[in-house]
């Protein structure tokens, strides 16, 4: 998809440092899957330690024991 926008010149500079892109295009694709990418981590690791009934260590080093 086609999008005219105004960046500043410093940040796009420090984009195309940074990723180490040849083009503006591919900078600007990087820097946008790496904030999703850390988006859906932060929302991932909101989740951890809510599940309940889940397997205990000392059950997994027993389940292990067994292989």
């Amino acid at each position: 998809m086609k999008t005219t926008i105004d960046i500043p010149v410093k940040i796009l500079d420090e984009v195309l440092l940074y990723s180490k892109q040849k083009t503006k295009k591919d900078a600007i694709i990087i820097a946008m899957e790496d904030y999703l990418a850390r988006k859906k981590m932060e929302k991932f690791v909101s989740k951890l330690g809510t599940l309940e009934n889940f397997m205990t260590n000392p059950e997994l080093n027993k389940l292990r024991r067994k292989k």
